[in-house]
């Protein structure tokens, strides 16, 4: 994945997950690109691709969860 295929995935995942994003949690590009990066090497160890698609942005979304304590906000 290039740099600018990665800042153009992180910008996805912002658009989800960000502030002011379609499902907010408060995400924001520092915490999204080093989630990103562990899903990228979880993916590596685990023999699969990261292709930056929904797929990968859920995982990242998930981890964003797990490891940073970030939820959907609430309205």
């Amino acid at each position: 994945m290039t740099k600018e295929e990665l800042n153009h995935f992180i910008d996805y995942v912002i658009e989800f997950y960000g502030p002011d994003g379609i499902y907010p949690m408060g995400a924001n590009r520092t915490i999204a690109r080093k989630a990103t990066s562990d899903v990228m090497r979880i993916a590596k160890i685990k023999g699969q691709s990261f292709l930056g698609d929904s797929y990968d942005r859920e995982q990242v979304r998930d981890l964003m969860c797990d490891k940073y304590n970030l939820s959907p906000v609430k309205s």
